[in-house]
């Protein structure tokens, strides 16, 4: 079942204001052997996604370790195909898309993964990292090639004395910053950051955050952000969604988000982000129990055993992704939201 179309142009929108990226009941199953009978079990990962990324636009995408962000990354990407449900990128829809016919769309979406270090092969060179997606596309001569590199790595604040080195010689700033290049050298449109700074220390991480800004704003990407460090999220993104056991439960607008939290899940995320006011009185909400296995899903909304507000029709009645008001979306049978 679908959570509820979520659209990311107003009404009277142009077609410069219309979607880059369109997903309609998006789901993903997997299956695998369990117990000691290794019997076969089924486990959905992505439930029925709607959701809408306009061009241009950073939208974030938050929640727990195993709620389904990265798997929803890959099938828009088509790094993994869809159970069910539609994924359209410009309006031409992806999911039935032989690899042939995919292939030529690969240059427009790219991704940024969590740790650069593994995404980089070590046996090669940084030259040949760059050189390597340019080669796959063909059509560029050995000058054109070092001399797209060169731009790229000066557009990532590298420089082309690094060319000879491996990727064990850079720092952990340095691997990021050569992954973004390489995610960028074709020109993509959209460009999926997967926990792109999590592996980065701090003052690191504040480096890349505006190196991708200013690398949105120079060459007109539209990303997803994919993270679950608030804070991060919050400095980045124009709007953010909030993923929970394969569901969205929560968007809205970055600012109206952190205002007014709608879902308790969200809210009890918000407090669990430091607060570097030593006088601070925030208190955070524990949560009642862990997060229940995939196996197994609860019935009614997947919150519900964790959620202190719950009562009998939460745990027998799923709620929809429903407007209420200012663009703000959640999934939630109660009005329990409040300031952040």
């Amino acid at each position: 079942m679908a959570t509820g179309i979520v659209t990311g142009a107003p009404a009277g929108a142009d077609m410069e204001d219309m979607p880059l990226v369109s997903m309609r009941g998006l789901t993903k199953k997997f299956s695998l052997r369990a117990g000691k009978s290794l019997r076969k079990v089924r486990f959905t990962a992505v439930k029925g996604i709607d959701l809408d990324i306009r061009k241009g636009e950073v939208f974030g995408l938050v929640g727990e370790s195993g709620c389904g962000k990265s798997t929803l990354a890959m099938l828009i990407l088509r790094l993994v195909s869809a159970s069910s449900g539609s994924v359209l990128f410009k309006g031409e829809e992806l999911t039935g898309l032989s690899y042939r016919k995919m292939l030529p769309l690969r240059k427009d979406m790219q991704v940024v993964f969590q740790d650069p270090y593994d995404s980089l092969d070590p046996r090669f060179s940084l030259e040949q990292i760059m050189a390597e997606p340019l080669a796959i596309r063909g059509g560029y001569s050995k000058s054109e090639r070092r001399g797209m590199i060169a731009d790229m790595l000066r557009e990532v604040g590298l420089g082309e004395e690094l060319l000879s080195r491996y990727p064990h010689q850079l720092s952990g700033g340095q691997r990021q910053r050569l992954c973004i290049a390489r995610s960028l050298i074709l020109s993509p449109e959209f460009l999926v950051c997967d926990e792109a700074v999590a592996s980065l220390d701090v003052s690191v991480q504040a480096q890349i955050l505006n190196l991708l800004l200013d690398l949105k704003e120079e060459l007109g990407l539209t990303y997803l952000f994919i993270s679950h460090n608030l804070a991060v999220v919050k400095f980045v993104s124009d709007r953010i969604g909030v993923m929970y056991f394969g569901s969205l439960v929560e968007l809205a607008e970055t600012e109206e988000l952190f205002r007014n939290v709608k879902h308790p899940y969200t809210s009890a995320l918000l407090s669990a982000v430091p607060d570097p006011d030593p006088t601070s009185t925030k208190q955070r909400e524990i949560l009642r129990s862990g997060v229940p296995s995939l196996m197994s899903p609860p019935g009614g909304c997947a919150f519900h055993p964790r959620c202190r507000h719950a009562d009998e029709r939460c745990a027998r009645e799923e709620p929809q992704l429903r407007d209420t008001g200012n663009s703000h979306f959640v999934a939630c049978h109660k009005d329990v939201g409040g300031p952040a």
